[in-house]
């Protein structure tokens, strides 16, 4: 026992500094954990490149600590702090900041310009903390043991959560079973456009709110043969849940509706990939185009936009601008300012659209198939980098969310593209085909609280048939009954409607 005190007494005279491992490796886990619950697809590439630069990032802020302060134990102290504090930077910016994002406070606080941000909170955390220690009257030995057992205790709570964790999923509803269905034989399928503009409300929503009456588009959509859905509205007000909805043919089941977590949305994007509308239309010989921002079924995404809830290991800490860089955050396929290139991507869409019915398959492969296609445009969701007449603004105009007129300008200008992508479409395409024009949400920032549940979720939704029979159709179609109508008009799946449901999601909360 004696000999056993003496081991224990030189060992609390040592001054280990493991805390400043930990704290990374704590963090790695946590992250990696919500990775593992949520079957969040991550590429080995990423992964080792993350690891590799948190490494360093530890390496090198103990190393300048230890430089300016002359003390190992200090400096692992300002280093642990540092870290701990940047790591953690969501917590904050929600006390502190009430906001969610590190985008919010990049464009609120910082001229919007991501690489600034992280150096100057960088900065300003390791300054403080360091000043802070260096004046300290005593030695910081018993902060360091405490530290040390602290952050051992931590490490391995992360450790048992990691070992024994339970997937955070997102179950289907209505799940529908495509596994017996058995694909149309000696039949004619039409090719199908699934159009979505993100944001875009409904024509009451327009008249109600903004006082504009959007007779030129609906003027137009009637003239060509559309079925406009007036009252039409998505069951959730937010993208991937509504879209996980629309492409399942389902609403999504949730154990305890308040009771989300984080690593529960990235399974949306599985249940997009993986989803029942493309399995069905695949087995009927279906082509799948895909210019979205998810990927579908073997397909990629055709472009990246800012989804809050991808989880990565440096998404809102304090490092995130800095590996924004391009070639940093290429790699780890993060997203260095996502909105530079969105004004290439709406207009490059367009044009994609407009080019598939000019294409002609020559091999014997594609010969005579049916193609599916999911446009997903970023309009007139914000940034707003257009005004009504295409004209491209400023970064100091576009970034202004919650701006109702800028919005309606946008509008304006989404209007254009329908038409004329619409106008192309059928007037070159050599068999009529369905033409599915829809929003995924409303306008999400009017002032009026009760207003804004309501109009979160009134959509643009308008059906193109080439026969003009519309007799499933209604004027409150909801967007989870889309490809139900479809596909029972066209014998592909016997599936009745669902109630047109609407569930308001929230900050990590869903409520009906």
């Amino acid at each position: 026992m004696k000999k056993f005190k003496q081991i224990f007494s030189e060992l609390i005279k040592t001054q280990f500094v493991l805390h400043t491992a930990l704290i990374s490796l704590i963090h790695i886990s946590s992250v990696y954990r919500t990775i593992k619950e949520s079957e969040y697809p991550i590429s080995e590439t990423e992964f080792g490149i993350s690891i590799v630069l948190i490494l360093l990032i530890t390496i090198i802020s103990y190393f300048l600590s230890k430089y300016l302060l002359k003390d190992k134990v200090k400096a692992a102290v300002v280093t642990t702090l540092f870290l701990g504090v940047s790591f953690n930077f969501a917590v904050i910016n929600r006390v502190l900041f009430q906001s969610h994002t590190y985008a919010v406070l990049t464009e609120n606080f910082f001229f919007g310009d991501q690489v600034f941000t992280s150096a100057v909170l960088l900065l300003f955390t390791f300054v403080l903390l360091s000043y802070i220690i260096l004046i300290m009257p005593f030695k910081l030995v018993r902060f360091n043991h405490y530290l040390n057992a602290l952050l051992i205790l931590f490490f391995l709570f992360e450790l048992n959560n990691l070992f024994f964790y339970e997937p955070k999923t997102i179950k289907l509803e209505n799940k529908i079973e495509t596994e017996h269905i058995t694909p149309k034989s000696n039949s004619t399928l039409p090719n199908i456009y699934y159009i979505v503009f993100d944001s875009y409300t409904n024509f009451e929503s327009l008249k109600r709110y903004w006082k504009y009456d959007n007779a030129e588009l609906s003027n137009f959509l009637t003239r060509k043969g559309f079925y406009v859905a007036h009252k039409s509205k998505s069951n959730y007000n937010q993208t991937h849940f509504t879209i996980a909805s629309v492409l399942n043919l389902s609403f999504l089941h949730y154990e305890s509706f308040d009771k989300l977590t984080f690593a529960h949305y990235p399974n949306l994007f599985k249940l997009i990939k993986y989803n029942s509308l493309v399995n069905i239309l695949e087995k009927n010989g279906y082509q799948i185009k895909n210019y979205s921002l998810f990927d579908i079924s073997n397909t990629s995404k055709f472009y990246k936009f800012e989804l809050l809830d991808e989880p990565h290991f440096f998404k809102s800490t304090f490092f995130e601008g800095i590996v924004n860089v391009p070639l940093i955050g290429a790699a780890l396929g993060l997203n260095f300012k996502p909105e530079t290139d969105i004004i290439k991507i709406n207009l490059g869409l367009a044009s994609k659209l407009k080019d598939i019915p000019l294409v002609k398959e020559t091999t014997e492969k594609n010969l005579g198939k049916s193609f599916f296609v999911y446009a997903h445009f970023m309009l007139p969701h914000p940034p707003y980098y257009f005004d009504a007449k295409g004209k491209i603004m400023p970064d100091n105009y576009a970034r202004d969310d919650s701006n109702i007129w800028k919005y309606l300008e946008q509008l304006k200008f989404t209007n254009k593209l329908i038409m004329e992508t619409v106008d192309f479409i059928i007037s070159n395409s050599k068999v009529q085909p369905v033409i599915i024009i829809q929003g995924d949400h409303g306008f999400r920032f009017l002032k009026d609280a009760a207003a804004q549940e309501s109009e979160s979720h009134a959509i643009l939704n308008a059906f193109y048939f080439p026969d003009k029979d519309y007799k499933f159709l209604y004027p409150t179609v909801s967007s989870v009954n889309t490809f139900r109508i479809l596909l029972r008009k066209y014998n592909l799946l016997d599936e009745k409607t669902l109630p047109d449901k609407i569930f308001f999601v929230a900050k990590g909360i869903v409520t009906n």
